[in-house]
């Protein structure tokens, strides 16, 4: 298992409705009583997707492996499964055949394909194995209520307040996650170093495969925090593996640890500030 990721069968729950609470009662101006489950192995991208559905509303639970998924689906089905593309063992698109096997004819859960790849060709890709959209990582609030809209709740018509979020970088982050971000931030800064490591070792084993593995799950990581250059620069590193290159690889991995610095350092600002 891999740093700082939720232990398999473990599950984060938020907006859980109290035992008085009709979960088949619904209003088409709120999203109580929506259940939507996400499925990823790394636990800074369920901290913010459960942050971020924690304010449209919706009873929301995650869970980081597709069999515990499939457990909690047979056990009570959700209105809406956000199904991370690519993790260990069965991935999203074995996930998604596996429930769509075990729906049966009697119901069709929607079920959104999430990657740190974008595309055409990662949409079509994830409509073949049985998805009904793609979302992108890092998950939005918009993005979020527009699929929720679309999938699971037509007819929703929430208003959300307007705030000036800068979306997608350290600042709008912590904005979003207030007191909530300290947390995050200790996650990530503590994760990420471990994860750059274990590159450096795989490089000296020559394993690309395993480096490319490691950038994909580091790139989402960083976008879900808002460090778009550092995950941007993960992608890279990502596609060089995957096209079998070794040249230079010890500089990219350098670069890498050199931006992360100064993104662990920016946080550290924000932290800092945040207490004044």
């Amino acid at each position: 298992m891999q740093a700082n990721e939720i232990p398999a069968g473990t599950v984060t729950i938020e907006n859980r409705p109290n035992d008085a609470t009709d979960i088949r009662k619904r209003s088409p101006h709120t999203l109580a009583g929506y259940r939507i489950l996400v499925v990823d192995d790394n636990i800074i991208n369920c901290q913010v997707a459960m942050q971020v559905l924690r304010k449209l509303g919706p009873h929301a639970e995650a869970v980081t492996t597709v069999r515990n998924a499939i457990d909690m689906h047979t056990r009570q089905p959700y209105d809406l499964i956000l199904m991370d593309c690519q993790m260990p063992g069965l991935d999203g698109y074995q996930g998604t055949a596996l429930i769509r096997e075990t729906d049966g004819s009697a119901r069709h859960t929607p079920i959104i394909g999430w990657t740190s790849t974008s595309g055409a060709d990662m949409r079509t890709k994830c409509v073949e194995a049985g998805m009904d959209d793609m979302m992108s990582k890092p998950i939005g609030r918009d993005t979020a209520q527009e699929l929720i809209t679309r999938w699971a709740a037509p007819g929703f018509s929430l208003q959300l307040p307007t705030v000036e979020i800068i979306e997608n970088d350290l600042a709008g982050t912590q904005q979003r996650f207030g007191a909530n971000f300290a947390e995050l931030a200790a996650l990530y800064r503590t994760d990420t170093p471990k994860r750059i490591d274990a590159m450096r070792k795989a490089e000296a084993d020559g394993d690309l495969t395993r480096i490319a593995a490691i950038a994909h799950v580091l790139s989402g990581s960083c976008a879900s925090i808002g460090a778009l250059h550092l995950a941007s620069m993960c992608r890279d590193l990502e596609h060089y593996c995957k096209a079998a290159k070794m040249e230079n690889l010890t500089g990219l991995l350098n670069e890498i640890q050199d931006e992360y610095s100064k993104t662990s350092s920016n946080i550290e600002t924000l932290l800092q500030s945040a207490t004044l």
